[in-house]
Protein backbone atom coordinates (compact mmCIF):
# COMPACT_ATOMS: atom_id res chain seq x y z
CA UNK A 1 0.00 0.00 0.00
CA UNK A 2 1.16 3.29 -0.71
CA UNK A 3 3.15 4.88 2.18
CA UNK A 4 1.23 8.48 1.88
CA UNK A 5 -2.02 6.51 2.09
CA UNK A 6 -0.87 4.26 5.31
CA UNK A 7 0.27 7.81 6.77
CA UNK A 8 -2.83 9.38 6.42
CA UNK A 9 -4.49 6.22 7.92
CA UNK A 10 -2.24 6.73 11.23
CA UNK A 11 -3.02 10.85 11.31
CA UNK A 12 -6.82 10.06 10.53
CA UNK A 13 -6.54 7.47 13.14
CA UNK A 14 -4.49 9.73 15.80
CA UNK A 15 -7.09 12.19 15.58
CA UNK A 16 -10.00 10.06 15.80
CA UNK A 17 -8.53 9.14 19.28
CA UNK A 18 -8.97 12.68 20.28
CA UNK A 19 -12.60 12.84 19.61
CA UNK A 20 -14.33 14.27 22.46
CA UNK A 21 -18.13 15.08 20.90
CA UNK A 22 -20.31 12.02 21.12
CA UNK A 23 -21.88 13.99 17.61
CA UNK A 24 -18.84 14.17 15.75
CA UNK A 25 -18.46 10.14 16.04
CA UNK A 26 -21.61 9.22 14.96
CA UNK A 27 -21.07 11.53 11.90
CA UNK A 28 -18.10 9.45 11.49
CA UNK A 29 -19.79 6.57 12.05
CA UNK A 30 -22.69 7.38 9.88
CA UNK A 31 -20.28 8.13 6.95
CA UNK A 32 -18.56 5.00 7.50
CA UNK A 33 -21.31 2.94 7.30
CA UNK A 34 -22.43 4.68 4.14
CA UNK A 35 -18.98 3.65 2.50
CA UNK A 36 -19.33 0.43 3.75
CA UNK A 37 -22.70 0.11 1.87
CA UNK A 38 -21.77 1.62 -1.34
CA UNK A 39 -18.77 -0.68 -1.61
CA UNK A 40 -20.86 -3.35 -1.33
CA UNK A 41 -23.26 -2.15 -3.51
CA UNK A 42 -20.42 -1.74 -6.02
CA UNK A 43 -18.92 -5.11 -5.65
CA UNK A 44 -22.46 -6.50 -6.10
CA UNK A 45 -23.49 -5.08 -9.43
CA UNK A 46 -19.49 -5.95 -10.72
CA UNK A 47 -20.33 -7.84 -13.61
CA UNK A 48 -18.56 -10.81 -14.01
CA UNK A 49 -16.31 -11.80 -17.00
CA UNK A 50 -16.60 -15.16 -18.29
CA UNK A 51 -13.02 -16.01 -17.67
CA UNK A 52 -13.70 -15.05 -14.12
CA UNK A 53 -16.56 -17.57 -13.45
CA UNK A 54 -14.65 -20.19 -15.33
CA UNK A 55 -11.90 -19.38 -13.04
CA UNK A 56 -14.54 -19.59 -10.07
CA UNK A 57 -15.68 -23.05 -10.97
CA UNK A 58 -12.14 -24.55 -11.90
CA UNK A 59 -11.22 -23.70 -8.30
CA UNK A 60 -14.37 -24.91 -6.51
CA UNK A 61 -13.85 -28.08 -8.50
CA UNK A 62 -10.25 -27.93 -7.77
CA UNK A 63 -11.38 -27.58 -3.81
CA UNK A 64 -13.78 -30.69 -3.55
CA UNK A 65 -11.35 -32.99 -5.72
CA UNK A 66 -8.95 -31.96 -2.61
CA UNK A 67 -11.65 -32.54 0.30
CA UNK A 68 -11.68 -29.05 1.35
CA UNK A 69 -15.36 -28.25 1.30
CA UNK A 70 -17.13 -28.63 4.17
CA UNK A 71 -20.45 -29.88 4.46
CA UNK A 72 -23.07 -27.51 5.63
CA UNK A 73 -24.46 -30.01 8.80
CA UNK A 74 -20.71 -29.79 9.91
CA UNK A 75 -20.71 -25.95 9.66
CA UNK A 76 -24.06 -25.97 11.54
CA UNK A 77 -22.98 -28.04 14.25
CA UNK A 78 -19.89 -25.50 14.69
CA UNK A 79 -22.19 -23.07 14.66
CA UNK A 80 -24.83 -24.52 17.48
CA UNK A 81 -21.66 -25.23 19.84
Amino acid sequence: MNTNIQTRKINFVQDFLRIESEESLRHLEVALHKERLDALEKAMTKTMTDDELYSLIDRAEQNSADGKLTRADEVLKQIDR
